[in-house]
């Protein structure tokens, strides 16, 4: 799912939170609507519009003080490509959760190439970053390039997830990275995942002056890929598959199209 149509918002600005991203759903094996991606600013967003062109289906997000966000996307190969360019702040974000209408707790990490895979249990017990995506101008074949969601249990078929694309032609990438995180928030409440639910330690870290409080927890676990919309350009795929016949390695399908892509 895509954000479509043409609003204006006043000189108020869309109200926080509400604004989709450029991957806002995706629809699952079983056509259930899955996860939900929004922008976090500190800009308020006066306009946006969607276009369709010869190079795909256009978004341009028109923010306060002159800022834009824009975005292209496209279907090729099987998955959705997205590029973009953005000039908002070091702390603008887009974020795509995969708690909604799915509740994952397993993931992996792949290499920037496709060729190693890195499984991560996620239980999002508490506040952390499982990984960054900041290559500094050095560009490896072993950093983490892309990230997908599951869930363990076998009724559950879905893979979800983004990877890097091109990145010899990102610009400013540092300021175009993205972290894979283990979030704590309020129901319906996602600026409450920038304080620490008071039931857990700080990022899992111990510290003898710190001790858990019983109780049950108001706090959901949110698993989130957070996308910086800094000064820059940046090339990402976006791919929704199913679990291989084969268990023992639920990455391939996401790897082989990663690798495909990479070449």
């Amino acid at each position: 799912m895509v954000p479509d149509g043409s609003h204006s918002f006043g000189q108020n600005g869309a109200a926080l939170y509400s604004v989709p991203g450029p991957v806002a759903a995706f629809r699952g094996s079983d056509g259930i609507w899955r996860g939900r991606g929004y922008l976090e600013t500190r800009l308020r967003l006066l306009n946006f519009t969607a276009t369709t062109d010869d190079s795909g289906i256009r978004l341009l997000y028109k923010f306060e003080n002159d800022k834009r966000y824009e975005a292209v996307l496209r279907v090729a190969h099987g998955v959705l490509l997205i590029d973009e360019v953005a000039g908002l702040g070091p702390r603008d974000l887009f974020v795509f959760d995969a708690f909604y209408n799915w509740q994952p707790t397993s993931g992996f990490a792949t290499s920037l190439n496709g060729d190693n895979v890195n499984y991560l249990y996620l239980p999002a017990y508490y506040d952390k970053p499982e990984f960054t995506f900041a290559p500094s101008g050095s560009i490896s074949n072993n950093i983490p390039g892309g990230a997908a969601f599951y869930h363990p249990e076998k009724d559950h078929s879905d893979v979800a997830g983004f990877f890097v694309r091109n990145l010899p032609e990102w610009q400013n990438a540092d300021g175009m990275g993205f972290q894979l995180w283990q979030r704590r928030q309020l129901p319906g409440r996602p600026e409450s995942r920038h304080f620490q639910a008071p039931e857990t330690k700080s990022d899992s870290t111990p510290n003898p002056r710190t001790a858990p409080i019983l109780g049950q927890s108001l706090y959901e676990g949110h698993l989130t890929l957070e996308f910086r919309l800094f000064d820059g350009s940046r090339h990402m795929a976006f791919m929704v598959t199913e679990k291989p016949d084969d268990q023992d390695d639920l990455s391939v399908n996401f790897r082989l199209k990663q690798k495909e892509l990479s070449q």
